[in-house]
């Protein structure tokens, strides 16, 4: 049931041994979830399918041994627990699209008239179809469409030339795109989500626990899409989010033992913050055109429980205090730019602190004395611009100015910066000390899909997933190293090809800040506790 992940560090170095603190991450290629301790020789696979249970080939697994674990499940958004002994990940069954229409009836079935893209989909009975080459869907010049008429739909082959043959080149290029447009065949170029995995609707919440043997299921999901899992601070409860249809969904469900779920609330946006010390929770939730800062004690009052504080301004997640008395919020302002208020712990405002031009993430000092805050003027992509606001003072002085992503408080006053070069499609850290430019640290690096979306919500990835080991000195962050890149741009997500995406944990601290990968896959983060 144990297995080392399979590892491949920087080239040219020795692996040098790390903290041992804990990265949890799901593999790309099998979809299961490890833990690696330190350097990543020492790895431990925590899920498993019924395959490890046989005692010969061929023969049935013992049963019982595997529980309800469905077979062929993808483990994703692996989420550690307060203590560092569990991990929840949701469990997904994965699709081709060929399996879409085989089943009758599926969500996925095409409607209105739309018809997916299907790529080489070649006949079987060809045996040199496989070698050849086309940038169609069904064979050489061939398409398929759904055609509507009078009784019904139909799928149809369409020969592109018996279609468009007989015009020159140049019309008939033209005459191909718009007959394509027409049977509402999509351009794999133009097709983002294509090199996506596919995955049935719905899923489970898994809760695997370290020793890598026990593992339950406290909640499942008929339909929707699952978004993003955070444990309450009891170690106990975990907050699940997924789309229904047109709105998100946001359910408390215990964690340890299946119980009904409760719904605290629904709508588009919904990102929240744990009180620390507390079990209080501050929402931003509501309506895209209606957005409200809420305050909400899921774990007692369950349904009807969020109550209204103030329409919210453009920002993603309320910041509590350190101490839990208190939080800031943006909250929509009478002129053109918003507020940041400081509001007590059950909501009452105790002061204006400044305003806001676009967007704004904020994010308290350790100590609780200070807040950065990080504003991008237009109000989306990635910030401009950090300031550091002295809250005895009330005092702001610039303290960064160039493209990043995402920032994280440090020990002794240092902030980490995760800095953007959109020209080549590279994130790179920094590290932000008292009085001094910026210092650079590890590699840039081609970031996963998983990767780049973390990190734009770092204000609510961060406490559930942190990107920053228990001691503060390491980043883990998934993606190829510029070294290992090329032609990358525009935050061109890894497609598979080349080389596979490494969990890269760099040091922010030394003379040797290379980065170390620790395994292979898409995502990962520290546990919140040092092993």
């Amino acid at each position: 049931m144990s297995s080392t992940p399979d590892t491949d560090r920087r080239p040219g170095t020795e692996p040098r041994l790390l903290p041992e603190d804990l990265v949890t991450l799901y593999s790309s290629d099998d979809g299961h979830l490890y833990l690696a301790f330190g350097d990543g020789r020492r790895g431990i696979r925590l899920t498993w399918s019924p395959e490890d249970f046989e005692t010969f080939h061929g023969v049935p697994v013992m049963p019982g041994v595997t529980g309800d674990l469905e077979d062929g499940n993808f483990f994703s958004h692996p989420t550690p627990s307060p203590d560092g002994k569990l991990v929840a990940a949701f469990g997904l069954l994965p699709t081709l699209e060929e399996d879409v229409w085989a089943f009758e009836g599926s969500p996925w079935e095409a409607v209105e008239g739309d018809f997916p893209y299907l790529e080489q989909a070649w006949p079987e009975d060809d045996p040199g179809a496989e070698e050849e080459e086309g940038d169609d869907v069904a064979g050489a010049g061939m398409v398929i469409a759904l055609v509507e008429d009078e009784d019904g739909s139909e799928a149809v082959l369409v020969d592109l030339e018996t279609e468009l043959g007989e015009l020159d080149p140049e019309d008939r290029a033209e005459a191909e795109e718009a007959l394509m447009a027409e049977l509402g065949v999509e351009d794999e170029e133009e097709d983002e989500d294509e090199d996506l995995p596919g995955f049935w609707p719905g899923g489970r919440v898994y809760v695997v626990h370290t020793d890598g043997v026990r593992v339950w299921e406290p909640f499942e999901l008929e339909t929707g899409s699952p978004t993003h899992l955070d444990w309450a601070p009891d170690g106990r409860h975990l907050l699940v989010l997924h789309r229904q249809e047109e709105e998100l969904v946001l359910h408390v469900a215990d964690g340890l033992e299946p119980a009904p779920p409760v719904e605290l609330c629904r709508g588009e946006p919904i990102f929240w913050s744990w009180q620390p010390g507390g079990a209080r929770l501050a929402l931003r939730a509501g309506t895209a055109s209606a957005p409200l800062v809420a305050l909400a004690d899921p774990l007692t009052d369950g349904v009807g429980g969020v109550r209204d504080v103030a329409p919210a301004g453009s920002f993603y997640v309320p910041a509590w205090h350190p101490g839990g008395a208190s939080l800031v919020a943006g909250v929509r302002g009478a002129a053109r730019e918003d507020d940041l208020v400081w509001l007590d712990a059950d909501g009452h405002r105790k002061r204006r602190l400044l305003s806001y031009p676009g967007r704004a993430a904020f994010q308290w000092d350790p100590a609780g004395e200070r807040l950065a805050l990080a504003i991008t003027s237009e109000g989306h992509g990635p910030f401009e611009a950090l300031e550091i606001l002295d809250l005895a003072t009330g005092a702001t002085a610039a303290r960064h100015e160039g493209s990043f992503i995402a920032l994280q408080w440090l020990a002794g006053g240092d902030i980490l910066l995760c800095e953007a070069d959109e020209v080549n499609g590279l994130l790179g850290w920094s590290v932000l000390e008292p009085g001094r430019p910026a210092r650079p640290v590890g590699l840039p690096f081609m970031p996963t899909r998983e990767c780049v979306v973390s990190l734009h919500f770092f204000e609510q990835v961060a406490g559930s997933h942190p990107f920053i080991s228990p001691d503060g000195r390491h980043v883990v962050c998934a993606g190829i190293p510029a070294g290992d890149v090329d032609g990358a741009g525009a935050f061109a997500p890894i497609d598979g090809d080349g080389e596979p995406p490494q969990l890269l944990v760099t040091p922010l601290y030394g003379e040797d800040t290379l980065p170390v990968s620790v395994g292979i896959g898409r995502f990962g983060c520290f546990s919140r506790r040092r092993a």
